[in-house]
């Protein structure tokens, strides 16, 4: 081991054998973590070339068990880098199953500022999140999509590698990010993935051309593995909608479902949507595409899907009804007010989400528990007049205080000015479309 670490720090190529030699002891316990440390600081200082994130992908991905779904030749899947509020998972999967497009999804919970999917799921009284792959064949058939957190036996190195990036500063390298992605995309059984990279003050890659280079890393890989990637580059500055919580996201998503909305987070939602029914359905131009979704919205059978997904997965009848009926009304969360009048023309999605974090929505450690029912509603968003007095957001959480309602107030940016018309309420959030 001491010598693929002298390798690498030398910024040489590792094998394919030594990066198998590696991921195969660490996951056996008979490389010590304080070695693969030292050899992930490496690989973040040295970088890696495509050939060695390739071996160190498949290399992950044998360390455990993978997932295949019979009776489909083709299944799709979706990946988000991370955003605030993003509830994208929530839309975007049953409305690809109501346009005849089968997705299985692994999804993960949340920690830091950035919120789970899995978490989501877990604030509606009932819903079970983890299955096996039978189960998941089963949901897949009769719900036409399907989402799990991965078990244990899938990719067990990437939770080994991930823990040990957490606490030595190398996660944010674009080998690693790309070999942790990928592993479990292909362990999921996909044939075909769609990928939202983000960027932005609210995002893990600051820039789009960090966005890019991260896009192109996780679709070389994903090409030369026999996974088909498309997808887009996305802006992540301001909240992705109005709701950053777990039960006031899925709030948030039925909404959706229910109506078609001119909220920049749908526009989003339609292009993800456009790339994986180019994936899934090739004879269909973009405006047929836009059409069929908007479609399958209007005539329910979007909402249908999320809802049978639900039952499937142990929600109970009247709990979705009550979900059916639910409004923000009823939250009954307390308002933050402006202090003074004029032009939201900024929402620091990062400063937003850390105070649904400190209400409870979210973590700072694995174990932390969740407050399903802590979070954030915006009433304004980017580009509307404000008056002082008048709501900003509401709130809630066990352990609201003065400092975070203080906090939140300040993470909306009130120009007192004359009205900046380009800052609209339809800011597309899609960057640029990567093939």
């Amino acid at each position: 081991m001491l010598k693929l670490i002298e390798t690498k720090k030398k910024g040489e190529d590792l094998s394919q054998a030594d990066i198998e030699y590696w991921i195969e002891g660490a996951v056996a316990g008979r490389i010590p973590d304080y070695q693969s440390a030292a050899l992930l600081m490496a690989i973040r200082l040295m970088g890696m070339t495509t050939e060695e994130i390739r071996y160190l992908t498949m290399a992950m991905l044998h360390s455990g068990d993978q997932l295949h779904f019979d009776g489909y030749s083709q299944i799709l899947d979706k990946h988000s880098t991370g955003g605030v509020g993003d509830k994208v998972t929530l839309v975007l999967a049953p409305l690809m199953a109501a346009c005849g497009v089968p997705v299985a999804m692994l999804s993960g919970r949340g920690l830091g500022f950035t919120g789970g999917t899995i978490d989501k799921f877990e604030s509606i009284k009932g819903v079970k999140c983890s299955f096996s792959r039978e189960e998941m064949q089963c949901i897949l058939n009769e719900a036409g999509w399907t989402n799990s957190m991965p078990t244990r036996d899938l990719v067990p190195a990437d939770r080994l590698l991930y823990a040990l990036r957490d606490v030595t500063s190398t996660v944010d390298s674009i080998p690693l990010i790309t070999a942790s992605i990928m592993s479990k995309k292909l362990a999921g059984g996909a044939t075909d993935l769609c990928l939202d990279v983000k960027c932005g003050q609210a995002a893990f890659m600051r820039t789009q051309h960090e966005a890019q280079a991260l896009y192109r890393s996780l679709k070389q890989v994903g090409d030369s593995c026999g996974l088909k990637v498309k997808g887009i580059i996305s802006r992540m500055d301001e909240p992705l909608g109005r709701a950053v919580g777990n039960y006031v996201e899925v709030l948030e998503s039925v909404q959706l479902l229910k109506q078609h909305s001119t909220l920049p987070l749908m526009g989003l939602i339609e292009d993800l949507g456009e790339v994986m029914l180019s994936m899934a359905r090739p004879e269909l131009t973009s405006a047929q595409a836009r059409e069929l979704m908007e479609k399958r919205i209007e005539d329910g059978s979007a909402l249908a899907a999320f809802y049978r997904y639900l039952r499937l997965s142990g929600a109970e009848d009247q709990v979705i009804s009550e979900l059916d009926r639910m409004t923000y009304e009823k939250l009954a969360y307390s308002p933050i007010l402006a202090e003074k009048s004029g032009q939201v023309t900024a929402i620091s999605g990062r400063a937003i989400a850390e105070s649904a974090r400190d209400l409870g929505a979210g973590r700072l450690k694995k174990e932390d528990a969740i407050d399903p029912m802590a979070g954030i509603l915006l009433n304004k968003v980017v580009g509307q007049k404000v008056n002082a007095g008048e709501i900003l957001a509401w709130c809630s959480g066990e352990k609201l205080s003065l400092e975070i309602e203080s906090r939140i107030r300040a993470a909306f940016q009130v120009d007192a000015g004359p009205l900046n018309s380009s800052a609209g309420l339809a800011t597309p959030l899609t960057l640029q479309l990567m093939d």
